[in-house]
């Protein structure tokens, strides 16, 4: 876009004005679609760490609730949901709370 702006200025004094800004506009913009992508990878991130936040509450949850290891808390978390068709990417903190109202959690 630039160079088609400056492609379009005739020479003269403006074009000169104009060419000493564009190292630094160019400089901005790169660095604007550096900070949009940036941005980008940390909300994948964020989401990430949410996901994996629900499913260690809900595993912490199991444990608790049955005094059992991680291991077989995982493996009741993944019975349970299978059983409730839920993935445990999209678990959500309200399914995490009917896990803790499943009477016969132990089951799974």
């Amino acid at each position: 876009m630039i160079g088609l702006l400056l492609g379009e200025i005739g020479d003269g004094v403006e074009t000169d004005h104009l060419r000493r800004y564009v190292g630094p506009l160019t400089m901005c913009l790169a660095l604007d679609r550096d900070l949009d992508d940036q941005a980008g990878q940390a909300r994948d991130a964020v989401s990430q760490v949410q996901i994996q936040q629900m499913s260690d509450l809900a595993t912490g949850m199991i444990m608790a609730r049955l005094g059992c290891d991680a291991s077989t808390a995982r493996t009741l978390l993944a019975g349970w949901l299978d059983k409730k068709g839920l993935e445990s990417a999209s678990l959500t903190p309200a399914e995490v709370k009917s896990l803790l109202e499943e009477p016969d959690l132990e089951k799974f």
